[in-house]
């Protein structure tokens, strides 16, 4: 997959299976089964629809799967609940707001009085369990150590082919744009030269 992690494979072949979901959608031609709240939900909705082997006539060779190269969708997560909060007239005990405003993370949302409700910034979810303390210090950042020099092409041949993805940011559809032009920047730096930059 021309150095691609599989990761970025990954996000490839979910966007062509959302990309055939979303034009059934548009044709009006998208069986009911297929819903999801979410991007994982929806996918394995799909899949499991169509079945596990299934691969749109759209997608590339490159990124087609198979026994051997296979494609994981993870199992969609259960998503929070909801739940409506209705205000009782009776007082409760063991209403507690601290001097923040904020109701305690420990006192059930059906114990507090609409008063409290009402002086609470914060009612917490049912079930929530308060963090002992809360730090918004981002942490100290771990020097790394150089490991000798390194030529040109060898930085070239350890450096990925795209982006570092995390779960915040992996299912942006600009860092699989961006991940396209950085490949063909650092494969083909002719071609990037003669033809792309000079657009700018």
């Amino acid at each position: 997959m021309g150095g691609l992690t599989g990761w970025l494979r990954q996000e490839f072949r979910e966007l062509e299976l959302l990309d055939e979901i979303t034009r059934l959608k548009y044709e009006g031609i998208l069986p009911h089964q297929v819903d999801g709240a979410t991007r994982v939900a929806l996918i394995h909705s799909y899949r499991t629809f169509k079945g596990m082997k299934y691969i749109p006539r759209t997608v590339h060779g490159a990124l087609k799967w198979s026994e051997i190269d296979t494609f994981e969708v993870e199992e969609p997560y259960k998503e929070a609940e909801w739940e409506i909060l209705k205000h009782s007239r009776v007082k409760k005990a063991g209403n507690k707001i601290n001097e923040d405003g904020e109701a305690d993370a420990n006192t059930e949302p059906t114990n507090l009085s609409p008063h409290v409700l009402l002086e609470a910034k914060y009612v917490p979810a049912k079930g929530s369990i308060q963090l002992s303390t809360l730090s918004m210090d981002p942490g100290k950042r771990a020097k790394r150590k150089h490991t000798g020099d390194a030529t040109e092409d060898s930085k070239r041949e350890i450096e990925p082919m795209c982006f570092n993805w995390n779960e915040a940011t992996y299912s942006c559809a600009f860092d699989t744009l961006f991940s396209i032009l950085n490949y063909v920047y650092q494969s083909h730096n002719i071609f990037w030269v003669s033809h792309v930059q000079q657009q700018n």
